[in-house]
């Protein structure tokens, strides 16, 4: 059984498909046979069972219903409490536009239930099967997500998982370009391995990838380039511990490589570890301070330590040194502006963003909050001491 929990019971602008799935669990949850002891409760999982099927669109004759789900009940409903819980945001540990739709599967593919997020990027399923699924999420200005979640374990109860999406046009991420110390102390026969290693990730074969980047670091285990590279293998298949095993290697075999600060940094943020991105940026910048994307990566780390003037600041050093900057930089400097008041410059900088991307995954917030702007006097051009109402009641 899939049984889907709102996060809210109603807000301003919700769907009807979500009201109304709220109104038909509250009547199942309260109905007489749904909770009556003594009843039946393979029954009761049955008819849970049909009412989701039905929900997702799986429309069975009544009489194939009456006759297989009782049966079904008594195999597959053996396990029928674990929850999973998730959160969803950007791969740099950023917040998405509320509502997007996370959908889980079978193994086969075939779409169980779906759930939007809520205002804080929040979801949850609950009541489900020791089975085998596929989480998966889909947004306008985002990669494509999929992971598969393994319930087959007789102690899975709960599960919380992290869905880091990545922007289909993000910041060119350049620094694993520059040279590393072991590029050339590394023997020929692994800098071959490496190369056919990255060849495959690119390509999209991230298996053929694994292999040839483990032959590189074998025959040269300090070999920073590769094993920074399989550390990137490690994260997209959501091995988050030896990702940050493998980058923290990379570092500790050459101090000067800045893409594996960088990339290590980027996986604190997913791991909701802010303090600890910012310490690793700072030593980073220590050693490259012209190197922008370590600039533009701290503004976000101290933008979810609060240290909103500070992350201004290092948006701006990022922009002097890389004044190409993409739309998304323009929506993140307008979030620090926004936190400390400075509405002028926000306004500035929400019609810059809607200019370059005018239907980017942040446009319809900051139409939103262009308009709030406006009707309290706002101008994009205005002076610093101009009078504006506090942006914390919408």
């Amino acid at each position: 059984m899939v049984k889907v929990i709102p996060l809210f019971v109603c807000s301003p602008g919700m769907e009807m498909g979500q009201l109304f799935s709220g109104r038909i669990r509250a009547r199942f949850e309260t109905s007489d046979w749904a909770g009556r002891p003594g009843q039946n409760p393979s029954w009761r999982r049955a008819m849970a069972k049909s009412y989701f099927l039905l929900r997702s669109g799986f429309v069975c004759g009544m009489a194939v219903l009456c006759v297989a789900l009782p049966a079904r009940s008594q195999t597959t409903f053996q396990h029928h409490d674990i929850v999973l819980h998730g959160h969803v945001q950007t791969t740099d540990g950023g917040a998405v536009p509320a509502g997007l739709m996370v959908t889980l599967a079978t193994r086969e593919g075939i779409p169980l239930a779906s759930h939007p997020t809520d205002s804080g990027g929040n979801f949850e399923f609950a009541g489900l099967d020791s089975a085998v699924y596929t989480l998966s999420v889909k947004a306008d200005g985002f990669q494509n997500y999929e992971q598969t979640l393994d319930f087959t374990d007789p102690g899975d109860t709960f599960r919380n998982v992290i869905v880091a999406l990545s922007l289909l046009h993000k910041p060119a991420a350049n620094l694993s370009a520059l040279p590393a110390l072991t590029d050339q102390a590394a023997p020929k026969s692994a800098r071959k391995e490496f190369q056919k290693g990255n060849r495959a990730w690119r390509e999209n074969r991230p298996a053929e990838a694994r292999k040839h980047l483990e032959k590189a670091v074998e025959e040269y285990p300090c070999y920073a380039r590769a094993q920074s590279a399989l550390a990137g293998v490690d994260l997209a298949e959501h091995k988050l511990e030896s990702a940050e095993a493998g980058y923290k290697r990379a570092i500790q075999c050459d101090g000067s490589y800045s893409d594996a600060f960088y990339q290590l940094a980027r996986l604190y943020m997913t791991e909701k570890r802010p303090a600890d991105s910012e310490a690793i940026l700072r030593q980073a910048l220590r050693l490259s301070p012209s190197a922008w994307l370590l600039h533009y990566q701290l503004a976000t780390a101290q933008f979810a330590l609060g240290k909103y003037q500070e992350a201004a600041k290092s948006l701006l050093t990022a922009q002097s040194q890389h004044p190409a900057m993409p739309a998304e930089f323009h929506a993140r400097l307008a979030d620090t502006y926004l936190k400390t008041a400075e509405y002028p410059k926000a306004l500035a900088e929400i019609e810059t963003y809607l200019r370059l991307s005018p239907e980017g995954p942040y446009a319809a917030r900051a139409k939103r909050i262009s308009k709030i702007l406006r009707s309290r006097g706002v101008t994009a051009d205005a002076g610093p001491g101009a009078s504006t109402p506090s942006m914390a009641g919408p």
